[in-house]
């Protein structure tokens, strides 16, 4: 990484434990969450990746709270 990479900023560590995002209760029971991360060309092509999926659902967020100010009006 470069000194000229922005960092899309997500939760602190300290917020969500890394175990609990991968584990699941459910009525007492475990569930462990397995997932994979795509690997990216250049760090460039990751980048990209996460600012369109910030894109995504910043737009996803701003259509549900129009939504809720047209029901609510």
């Amino acid at each position: 990484m470069t000194a000229k990479t922005k960092i899309i900023p997500f939760p602190e560590p300290q917020t969500f434990p890394p175990a609990a995002a991968h584990r699941m209760s459910r009525g007492g029971m475990f569930m462990d969450i397995k997932h994979t991360h795509p690997e990216y060309a250049t760090p460039e092509d990751r980048r990209q990746a996460l600012l369109d999926t910030k894109r995504l659902c910043t737009a996803v967020l701003l259509a549900q709270k129009e939504a809720a100010s047209k029901q609510s009006a």
